[in-house]
């Protein structure tokens, strides 16, 4: 997973994987509105953006990601931006199954 951001503004990409045709890329997508979602991106239009001061979108060789990108993509769509917030990003893909939920007992009354 790798990190763009636009350095003058407060948009962001946790691109995960690129297509064949080497310039469409999938991840959780920030445009900083409010809404990030999942999506594709092409690498071309990444690199034609121009924000303010003249400045472009920038890829983070620093970035290295802590969580899978199930947990990145909850956490984002709770806060309403790309976060790594520990109180959001405890390191459990959000489809796990709760553990506060009762055991499954069908497979039991199977045997």
């Amino acid at each position: 997973m790798s990190q763009w951001q636009n350095c003058s503004g407060s948009a962001t990409w946790l691109l995960t994987q690129i297509d064949a045709d080497g310039d469409t890329l999938f991840g959780p997508c920030d445009l900083g509105l409010g809404f990030p979602e999942l999506g594709s991106v092409s690498l071309a239009e990444l690199a034609s953006v121009k924000g303010r001061l003249g400045l472009g979108i920038e890829r983070d060789l620093g970035f290295k990601a802590r969580f899978p990108l199930s947990v990145c993509a909850q956490a984002a769509c709770s806060a309403g931006h790309i976060t790594e917030a520990e109180r959001l990003c405890d390191g459990r893909s959000p489809w796990q199954p709760h553990s506060k939920l009762p055991p499954n007992t069908a497979e039991q009354e199977r045997r």
